[in-house]
């Protein structure tokens, strides 16, 4: 066996020792993120003068490190007189000037923070030689992307306090006070927010005072979402109602945030009869409901109660984010005979008094 086909071997040995776990990781993984890694790692085991070349270029980087560290240790080098400088050694601050995460002047100036630093971005660049060896399906090579990004992004040394000088500098400046607010928000998000970092506080927050705050009433309910009707700010509106279509993802209130900044608020006041869809959060007992079910029951379902509560033939619909791709596919699929076909819907010039609510 040549070298090539040895090569090939041993990738292909390595690859189908990880393949038997397989089916425990697709449990956990249902976007096949890690079968995908899989795929391109298979197909870079088969490219072994590629893979081989990443690997090389790897270790020569890891052994340029140890010099370049112990030039730093000198203190013949800084990292100011690095950038003014030429060859790998400035190539290599400028990459990590690069990364706003490496920004403090220790990554460069440091010696052993510098040797951390290069060892990262080392890693980083072995990963995309790497997937890039291992090219083949677009999608599969798009999602293996962007599962080592977030696996690089996780094992960024800036991500641990031993490892942050940043933050080493500030919790020494705090007298320790830095690290000890930092362990209260990790316990008050394990206790509150399920272990998950939380990245605003939401106790100033409370439902219809500073948040989802337009007046308004549930007049419809279903199985997937409640319909609901803001209270009229004006004598008179105008004959064509609004219907707000959210993600199912988000609340209805994404559209309704605050006083003097919520996009209902300003459309009621605008002598629009406005309505807003507020999907049912989605649990295990909904593993069946697929896309037609959120087409049919969401927005097809509450065009037709708004057409009886206003007796409008029309309605004007704000689509976001997947809410608005509802709305196209909704728009497409309704001749514009039917009734309250969003497709036809044009803002009517014209006022009528404003159209009492009916209640459920």
């Amino acid at each position: 066996m040549d070298g090539s086909g040895m090569a090939r071997a041993v990738g292909e040995d390595a690859v189908a020792a990880i393949a038997p776990e397989s089916g425990m990781f697709a449990r956990l993984d249902p976007a096949s993120f890690g079968n995908s890694l899989l795929a391109v790692a298979r197909r870079a085991a088969r490219n072994p003068y590629a893979a081989s070349g990443a690997f090389w270029q790897f270790g020569m980087a890891l052994a340029r490190i140890g010099p370049e560290a112990a030039v730093r240790w000198s203190g013949r080098v800084t990292g100011d007189n690095t950038r003014a400088g030429n060859g790998q050694d400035a190539g290599a601050v400028t990459a990590l000037a690069k990364d706003k995460r490496f920004a403090d002047p220790a990554w460069r100036d440091n010696p052993a923070f510098f040797a951390l630093g290069q060892a990262y971005l080392a890693a980083v660049e072995l990963t995309g030689d790497l997937l890039a060896a291992g090219r083949g399906e677009q999608v599969t090579d798009a999602k293996a992307r962007l599962a080592a990004d977030v696996i690089l992004a996780a094992l960024a040394p800036t991500n641990y306090l031993p490892t942050n000088p940043a933050a080493l500098k500030r919790a020494f400046e705090t007298g320790g006070a830095s690290v000890v607010a930092g362990a209260r928000n990790f316990l008050d998000d394990v206790r509150n927010n399920n272990g998950m970092p939380r990245q605003v506080d939401t106790r100033p927050f409370e439902i219809g005072r500073n948040m989802a705050a337009t007046p308004g009433q549930v007049v419809f309910r279903n199985d997937l979402m409640e319909l609901i009707q803001y209270a009229p700010q004006s004598r008179q509106v105008r004959s064509v109602p609004l219907l707000a279509s959210p993600p199912w993802i988000n609340k209805y209130y994404i559209m309704d945030l605050a006083p003097e900044r919520s996009f209902l608020e300003w459309a009621v006041r605008h002598r629009r009869t406005v309505f807003a869809i507020s999907y049912r959060n989605p649990g295990p007992g909904m593993s069946g409901v697929t896309l037609d079910d959120y087409l049919i029951h969401g927005p097809k379902a509450a065009l037709d109660v708004i057409s009886e509560i206003t007796g409008s033939p029309t309605t004007d619909i704000a689509g976001l984010c997947i809410g608005g791709t509802l709305t196209a596919m909704l728009a497409a699929s309704t001749p514009c005979s039917t009734t309250a076909s969003p497709a036809c819907s044009v803002p009517s010039p014209t006022s009528e008094p404003s159209h009492g609510w009916r209640r459920t």
